[in-house]
């Protein structure tokens, strides 16, 4: 499943790009709040490894955006279907997209 994913993951970021999101500002987010004035900045990546069927979020993202994503040319009915089969499977582990969390104080 790690190829499929990889091109459904990024199929989604450049959806994503498309509508004006930027998948990649996690990574700028701390200099980006520095730049606003704030001051003792951090951040964390949460990368958690779910459990099939756990997880929600990254399974109901693929199936709304199905035919989006297959639109991309980056991936294919085929690498969709298997990753959510695969992903409903209880004795499935998989990393879901990455999430960057900063933070900052004023003054």
């Amino acid at each position: 499943v790690a190829a499929p994913a990889e091109r459904i993951y990024l199929a989604v970021a450049t959806l994503f790009t498309a509508a004006g999101a930027d998948a990649s500002y996690g990574r700028r987010l701390p200099a980006a709040l520095a730049a606003a004035g704030l001051r003792e900045v951090a951040a964390e990546v949460h990368a958690p490894v779910v459990t099939g069927g756990t997880e929600t979020w990254t399974r109901g993202t693929i199936e709304q955006l199905a035919d989006r994503l297959v639109g991309t040319g980056l991936t294919s009915r085929a690498d969709i279907e298997l990753f959510l089969a695969t992903t409903a499977q209880p004795a499935t582990f998989y990393l879901p997209p990455l999430m960057v969390s900063a933070w900052g104080r004023r003054g």
